[in-house]
């Protein structure tokens, strides 16, 4: 029997992106690095890479420590 490989998921928009995170309670959009960002009050959500192609995300101490976490938070609140 072999494996299945998983098709990578096709990249999102920008304007998805957006959309996304201006639905989110308190997030508002700015720049930070001259880049576009969203921030909840102070604090940086997220960032477009200088490079135009990557996303920076905030995530707490113990996400970065067990980044499979975070992602399977993200898949599990995407469907």
């Amino acid at each position: 029997m072999t494996a299945r490989r998983r098709r990578a998921a096709p990249p999102l928009s920008w304007a998805t992106l957006k959309a996304c995170f201006l639905a989110l309670p308190g997030v508002v959009e700015g720049s930070s690095h001259g880049t576009p960002a969203f921030r909840v009050g102070k604090k940086l959500l997220a960032r477009l890479r200088e490079d135009g192609e990557n996303l920076v995300l905030r995530v707490s101490f113990e996400e970065r420590e067990t980044p499979r976490r975070a992602v399977a938070k993200w898949d599990a609140e995407s469907r």
